[in-house]
């Protein structure tokens, strides 16, 4: 039965304080990692021991329902009781209440000797055992209140819960969404029908459960769009109740002189399973956006396009904002170079890769038509001198030549490591080496030698045991790939698999995703289990003979119209399949439309479980727009951000087991002048590794 009571509760507004108040990490936000308890301890998470001749546990009440109440600030409480009664193989029963272990998996539930706290509404299940004999009961906590912002008025909430109009909408999050429990603050992005719609009432309901109004002012936005923050202080209280039921959001905007508007609702959900590990990727860069930075210049002295690597940290307290990693000017604060692949000096940094260890970065140096090669070691974020004598002698930092010994030409475009950090494998020219992983870079010789095909998008699993590429006879051009065997643009791709061990790769691949005609499947990834393979699909549109002539040929180079492009195309897609050959499927949830390029997808490093199922993270850029902010203008000029949808697996593989997808927060490096995230950086080629090594400086 949902609490009649009204708490009106005040949360603060000040990002950095919210944050600080919780601990994040693989284990989750503060209420949110698994609660174990044994007798009276509580949070022990050891099983009580056997019990001598106990046959069964009893546990009454059966199931509860409460409602919870204000605690102060932001927090809720609410109280109950269980107690325990054995059944022992001599017909006698007794009170085992103090011997049996509680336990529940969230941590807004804390139980000790059957006494409980319930700190968030949920469904929870409590499991009571001793030894092997074990059994469940049930508490259901509901709670009805009001939350304010900390700038709004509590005064304006009668305003904005009188007779309203339907309009505008909800943009962001996404309908559909699945959302972490260590990534704040979300940002409802909602259209207003009016300028004057300043306040906002957003609403969370969950059948006779959860029924929550939040009142903050609406801060302008982009185009006729404004904003309301959520802080983790407030979505953590919707993890439990999301494990067994879809929360349904809805906004309404008014304010002085403005129409009280009630958008529809859109369904959204939280998980106990945290975001973990780090996630690099690469990000466009422009002078002055880090102080110091210069991007390298054309021939004829403009300012060319920078290049980095950016990370998220999920391990730190808080994962709002990511960390500068390497640039092509090097690193920060200094700024002081890059090994050049080109003549010209071209160097941008890219296609990277990371050891599971966290702590080797291969690089790609000037794009992957100059393929030259480097290896940065994150603890330090030094670059290994792979080739000394191409320095010429230079011994000055300020002078370009003396960066040409930490690259190495004909090596890789792409690489992925092998699962302990000393072995790799390089695609170069569209064929694949397997090399150690010191200086010398010794070649091992190929890998998968005996399949006719060219080979491109090399991933070795997480365990060691499966490798998988993107196989393909014809190779298209364009102006990425003038060459046509750098591995960008495969013509008929198709998904082969081959098995591994920790310091090889097989000579046993075998199709694992047929090729189609008027597509192609490219980049494969592995999830951390083995169980899954997700991988690109796009079209083929545009007949390869245009590329004979490519100065006639003005779409040649445009986004979304290459062909057989693995790259940057409108048509990519998600799709999934398993390493033994589960019918694939499209990933219609995380894709969202035909034409937001969704490529490049990487796997989190762990899963965990959501409504009885696997749960996974899987990491992509995207060019979908961001709810009222980023990429809301024509397609040509849109720029690649990073999603990342969760993707939940029973014991089989079965429909679209995709949610709505996630947009990074704060993934765009401010250009001077302007707002953060309001002009978008180009973000993509996602990897994320299990462990994020500290970042000197």
């Amino acid at each position: 039965m949902k609490s009649s009571r009204r708490t009106t509760l005040t949360l603060s507004i000040l990002v950095g304080a919210a944050l600080s108040s919780l601990s994040f990490g693989c284990a989750g936000v503060k209420n949110n990692p698994p609660n174990t308890g044994t007798g009276g301890s509580g949070g022990s998470g050891v099983v009580a021991p056997p019990i001598p001749g106990l046959v069964s546990i009893e546990v009454t009440p059966g199931s509860q329902t409460i409602g919870l109440t204000s605690a102060g600030a932001s927090a809720l409480t609410g109280t109950a009781s269980y107690t325990a009664t054995g059944h022992f193989q001599d017909g006698h029963t007794e009170d085992v209440t103090n011997r049996v272990s509680w336990s529940s998996q969230f941590r807004s539930l804390r139980v000790t000797s059957g006494n409980v706290t319930v700190s968030a509404p949920g469904d929870y299940t409590i499991t009571v055992a001793a030894g092997m004999i074990m059994t469940t009961t049930k508490l259901l906590a509901t709670f009805s209140g009001n939350f304010t912002c900390g700038t709004f008025d509590a005064s304006g909430e009668s305003a904005l819960d009188g007779a309203s109009s339907p309009g505008g909408s909800v943009a962001y999050p996404l309908n559909g969404a699945l959302l972490p429990p260590n990534l704040g603050p979300i940002t409802v992005h909602v259209a207003r029908t009016s300028p004057a719609q300043s306040a906002a009432r957003i609403n969370f309901s969950a059948d006779n459960v959860l029924s929550v109004n939040y009142y903050c002012t609406c801060q302008p936005a982009a185009g006729t769009g404004c904003y309301v923050d959520l802080l983790p202080d407030l979505t953590q209280l919707f993890i439990a109740v999301s494990e067994s039921r879809d929360i349904k959001l809805t906004a309404r905007l008014g304010g002085t002189g403005a129409p009280l508007i009630e958008t529809p609702s859109i369904n959204v959900a939280w998980t106990n399973v945290p975001l973990s590990g780090g996630l690099y990727y690469w990000t466009t860069m422009a002078d002055g956006v880090v102080t110091g930075y210069r991007s390298p210049r054309n021939t004829d002295g403009t300012a060319a396009t920078g290049t980095g690597i950016q990370r998220y940290d999920f391990g730190r307290d808080g994962v709002a904002m990511p960390q500068l990693v390497y640039t092509d000017q090097g690193r920060s604060p200094s700024f002081l170079g890059s090994p050049p692949a080109t003549a010209d000096g071209a160097q941008c940094v890219g296609c990277h890769a990371i050891t599971n260890d966290g702590k080797t970065m291969a690089l790609t140096i000037g794009g992957s038509g100059a393929s030259d090669f480097a290896l940065l070691d994150l603890t330090t974020l030094s670059m290994m001198t792979l080739d000394l004598a191409a320095a010429g002698g230079a011994t000055s930092m300020t002078d370009i030549n003396y960066y040409k010994q930490y690259r190495r030409s004909n090596v890789a475009t792409e690489t992925t490591f092998g699962p302990n950090g000393d072995v790799m494998v390089n695609m170069y020219k569209s064929n694949l080496v397997l090399h150690g992983t010191t200086a010398s870079l010794a070649n091992e010789g190929p890998v998968v030698p005996s399949w006719g095909e060219l080979k491109s998008d090399p991933f070795w699993s997480q365990s060691g045991s499966y490798f998988v590429f993107t196989s393909f006879a014809t190779p298209d051009m364009g102006t990425y790939n003038p060459t046509g065997l750098n591995g960008d643009m495969k013509r008929g791709g198709q998904i082969a698999i081959a098995t591994a061990s920790a310091m090889m790769v097989n000579n046993d691949a075998q199709v694992l995703v047929p090729r189609e005609a008027n597509v192609t499947k490219y980049y494969p990834a592995i999830s951390n289990d083995d169980k899954l393979v997700v991988y690109n699909q796009s079209n083929c549109g545009i007949d390869p003979d245009a590329y004979t002539n490519l100065t006639s040929n003005p779409q040649v180079g445009v986004y979304g119209q290459q062909s057989c492009d693995g790259y940057d195309d409108s048509s990519a897609s998600l799709w999934l399949t398993s390493p033994t050959h589960a019918l694939p499927v499209r990933l219609a949830g995380a894709n969202g439309g035909n034409s937001y390029d969704n490529s490049w997808p990487r796997w989190s490093p762990d899963n965990g479980t959501f409504r009885g199922q696997r749960l996974y993270w899987l990491a992509f850029s995207s060019r979908r727009p961001y709810g009222l902010q980023v990429n809301n203008g024509a397609a040509l000029t849109t720029k690649p951000q990073i999603w990342f949808a969760a993707i939940v697996v029973g014991s089989e593989l079965f429909g679209d087991p995709s949610f709505a997808p996630v947009w990074l927060p704060n993934q765009n490096t401010t250009v001077p002048g302007t707002i953060l995230n309001q002009v978008p950086t180009g973000n993509h080629v996602p990897q994320w590794v299990k462990v994020a090594v500290p970042i000197p400086g």
